[in-house]
């Protein structure tokens, strides 16, 4: 296995991409709730994002405007139980897929994918 990037530092999300109202209404989200995501563009230019990381070990602290929010979980460890933001249960599976840190969300009947990589030239700060 090559090995992983280092995500460590200050990220703020660049981009969202695919349809992330329907994905919140198909989470459950409230339509204020919903509203608010949009009005503050999905939370591009908005999240920030601290990694710490220590091989395989991430804690990843996040502030947006919605509030604050710590994850920490081993990268290769299974499937696991973990919560959301709004501390609803979840299960989860995080994985390296090359240079990208790959994660599986199942809540309920729901299943999504979200990525967290660095572009070409881009740097974590």
């Amino acid at each position: 296995r090559e090995a992983p990037p280092d995500l460590s530092g200050q990220w703020v999300t660049a981009r969202v991409e695919g349809d992330p109202g329907k994905l919140l209404q198909v989470l459950g989200k409230s339509w204020f709730r919903r509203r608010l995501a949009k009005m503050v563009n999905y939370g591009v230019g908005k999240m920030h994002k601290h990694f710490i990381q220590n091989g395989d070990d991430l804690r990843i602290e996040v502030s947006s405007p919605a509030g604050k929010f710590v994850e920490e979980f081993t990268v290769g460890s299974g499937r696991h139980s973990a919560v959301d933001d709004e501390k609803n249960k979840i299960e989860r599976e995080v994985q390296w897929e090359g240079q990208a840190l790959f994660v599986q969300v199942w809540k309920g009947n729901v299943y999504y994918t979200t990525q967290v990589y660095l572009e070409p030239g881009a740097t974590a700060q």
